[in-house]
């Protein structure tokens, strides 16, 4: 159950009895398949949620954007850069595709290239739809334990470096407008 730490802190779970942190377990265990966490496929369509707000998928697009950029520019460093699409995505297509002119994939890149450049683009996916994945399995959670154990607190963010959930991990910014405290 090590995922367990990447979203709750030590100290919150020690407030809970024992029959709810076996529910707390059983409910992560339930919900958590690896498969979904972690895509070994070429995902490029980015996951949206209720719980994420609009300006991290924004932040998470741009991102992704800059990333597809410096990828194009290690793959294919003659001038003129790679034109990047302006304005929205259509988030239920795969993001591969709307990110780069036809004449951009097509014409410059060889098809090795292309290979390339989605693979780098699905990691950056996958590990944004990671992100959602697991903020979705710790609201089921919270909101488990939190109505089967009145008067616990609701859970800080935990304290693993790797958990996006965490304000000094290097994803938390990527994630959130907030920055980590001094």
């Amino acid at each position: 159950m090590s995922i367990i730490f990447q979203l709750f802190r030590a100290d919150y779970l020690s407030q809970l009895d024992p029959t709810a942190l076996d529910l707390l377990k059983q409910v992560v265990r339930r919900h958590f398949r690896a498969d979904e966490f972690v895509d070994t496929t070429r995902n490029t369509i980015l996951e949206t949620s209720p719980l994420v707000e609009q300006g991290v998928v924004d932040q998470a697009i741009e991102h992704i954007r800059n990333r597809a950029s410096a990828v194009f520019q290690q793959l294919q460093p003659q001038p003129p850069p790679p034109t990047i699409a302006p304005g929205l995505f259509d988030l239920t297509q795969p993001l591969f595709r709307q990110l780069f002119t036809a004449g951009d994939l097509n014409y410059r890149l060889t098809p090795h290239q292309r290979d390339i450049l989605e693979m780098a683009i699905s990691c950056e996916v996958t590990h944004f739809n990671g992100y959602v994945y697991l903020l979705t399995i710790k609201e089921r959670a919270d909101k488990t334990v939190m109505g089967s154990s009145p008067g616990i607190a609701r859970p800080p963010d935990p304290d693993t470096v790797y958990s996006p959930f965490n304000p000094a991990s290097p994803l938390h910014t990527l994630y959130n407008d907030n920055p980590p405290p001094p």
